[in-house]
């Protein structure tokens, strides 16, 4: 067994226990549309890595890139937000529901993308053509 594996389930345990009990809501990606053309009191935060945030899986125009490994050191930057919902987004929903989780720990009004980039790219790219 690689000490990377072992690392890895050790990190999921954390987060895991971090998580544990407390409640994340979602948002599906048809409320998050609505959300930005309705009101200027809602911030998209992308935690996608910087890559991943300019690969194939196009942002949703306007997100905020915070990449999750980086997150617990530039929540000072989300501090302006705080009167805002922020809706938070990565590529398939996970790495978007553990920030969510940081962010309410730390009084951010926050709610997870449900189905992520996967789910918007397919709806309102491939689907509707909108690329």
């Amino acid at each position: 067994m690689s000490k990377y594996f072992v690392i890895s389930v050790l990190i999921g345990v954390v987060w895991f226990g971090f998580l544990f009990g407390q409640k994340i809501e979602e948002i599906d990606i048809e409320e998050v549309q609505e959300a930005i053309q309705d009101s200027s009191d809602v911030i998209l935060l992308d935690v996608r890595a910087k890559a991943e945030f300019n690969g194939p899986l196009r942002p949703v125009t306007g997100s905020i890139l915070i990449p999750l490994s980086e997150l617990e050191n530039r929540l000072s930057e989300l501090d302006s937000y705080k009167d805002k919902r922020i809706i938070v987004i990565c590529r398939s929903g996970n790495r978007s529901r553990m920030a969510t989780g940081i962010l309410i720990k730390r009084g951010f009004d926050a709610v997870n993308m449900k189905g992520a980039m996967l789910a918007w790219n397919e709806k309102f790219i491939i689907e509707e053509g909108l690329e």
